[in-house]
């Protein structure tokens, strides 16, 4: 009957083990009802001296079952480490190939003027790509000057190398936090500790985290950068946009409507060829003038667009508004700009010529009176050639652009000529 009593309580004690259906949550705390009543009877039957085999029989079972907890537990620790171990190298390999990823741009960027904290906090927003074109297209320009730096880095920009931000932005390799908090060791089938009351809790988390401790895990070597002081600026908020924008006006329009402003207020003539105005007058003199005015006027307009990225209509009008002056006389230029205190092209005492026929900034003819009549029958013949330019697509942006460009033009002389500008249709 004992030896039948010791063969259940060992199938038992084994059912446990392999399913894990015990009470037990953790190494060493094992409470198996079967094997504590076993271990009670076995005692009981010693004591009475009945079947003193059977203690010995018991006891060897314990040998074996604590054996086969040493293995188990043994084995379940280097599974577990190594488990962490290759979890922590794969981190430390994402870090790389993120730096590995920042690294050229942020050097690149370095390389063409920016300054490291700068770079960074482009890289950030995004920037990088397209300040790079805008280098590219531009290498006077001075990167730095797209931004507004604030706080503690405002008088300490050299604070951090391209190295710092590089790591920086990296950021740290990925910890294992919490790694162990719900790890669950195997159960224990042997019940000697707990029932004597003695030994260690059978935990395995303390020498797993010691053997993680031990090997080369130290946290990344990188300083934390505060990016909250450096902002876009003014400029930079327009270089940037400048990049998303399809230029909508030309240098040459540009320049075509200076040409015809500037021969109302020169007093020659101009003449409307292949889409675009020229002087055209025997007054060669002032026509020089207006010529030297007219590059002023088209650089200063290319400068605003290009180093200050203004939009082509907005830098024009500037310009237009700098130079000129529009009044009820028609179209006078501002001597205190182009005169002997300003540019130095208009000499002193300089006054507007008188062209044959009138001064109109149109394809006039020498001796060509121009009327209002013939002002709206020269716009309708420009609208037919401007949509001729462009295949005859009235939806074409470019073309609606001229056709508002040059029919500014048109309703500026027709006032001048005293008709009401809104007569010079601007309808596509």
């Amino acid at each position: 009957m004992a030896k039948k009593d010791n063969k259940i309580i060992e199938d038992e004690m084994k059912k446990d083990a392999i399913t894990m259906e015990s009470s037990s949550s953790d190494y060493g705390f094992f409470d198996n009802k079967y094997v504590r009543a076993g271990l009670a009877t076995a005692l009981a039957v010693y004591a009475s001296k009945k079947e003193p085999y059977m203690l010995k029989s018991f006891a060897d079972k314990m040998s074996e079952f604590e054996k086969y907890d040493r293995d188990t537990r043994a084995k379940f620790i280097e599974a577990a480490t190594a488990s962490a171990t290759t979890e922590i190298a794969k981190n430390k390999l994402r870090r790389l190939q993120r730096r590995e990823k920042i690294a050229p741009e942020i050097k690149r960027a370095v390389e063409n003027g920016m300054n490291p904290i700068i770079a960074g906090k482009a890289y950030k927003a995004g920037h990088l790509p397209t300040l790079m074109k805008l280098k590219l297209r531009d290498a006077n320009l001075n990167l730095n000057s797209l931004y507004t730096v604030t706080g503690e880095y405002k008088d300490n920009m050299g604070g951090f190398s391209q190295t710092d931000v590089i790591e920086a932005l990296a950021g740290p390799t990925l910890k294992l936090d919490n790694a162990f908090n719900n790890l669950k060791a195997p159960r224990t089938i042997s019940p000697i500790r707990n029932f004597l009351g003695g030994g260690d809790d059978g935990s395995a988390q303390k020498e797993i985290q010691q053997r993680i401790d031990s090997q080369t895990t130290s946290s990344d070597d990188y300083k934390s950068i505060d990016y909250s002081g450096v902002e876009v600026s003014d400029l930079g908020t327009r270089a940037l946009a400048s990049m998303q924008k399809v230029r909508n006006i030309t240098a040459t329009q540009i320049k075509s409507d200076f040409t015809r402003s500037l021969s109302n207020a020169l007093g020659i003539n101009s003449d409307y060829l292949n889409g675009s105005y020229i002087f055209d007058s025997d007054d060669k003199i002032n026509e020089g003038y207006g010529g030297a005015i007219q590059r002023e006027m088209s650089k200063e307009v290319e400068d605003l667009i290009t180093k200050q990225f203004m939009s082509p209509a907005n830098a024009q009008k500037q310009v237009f508004d700098k130079y000129l002056n529009t009044t009820k006389d028609g179209v006078k230029l501002d001597m205190g700009v182009v005169g002997p205190d300003g540019l130095k092209i208009l000499p002193k005492g300089w006054t507007p010529s008188k062209s044959k026929g009138g001064n109109t900034g149109s394809n006039t003819g020498s001796n060509t009176k121009v009327t209002l009549q013939s002002l709206k029958d020269k716009w309708a013949e420009t609208k037919k050639d401007l949509l001729k330019q462009y295949k005859g697509n009235k939806l074409n942006v470019n073309y609606k652009a001229a056709i508002a460009s040059q029919g500014a033009g048109f309703r500026a002389q027709y006032k001048v000529l005293g008709g009401n500008p809104s007569d010079i249709d601007l309808t596509p």
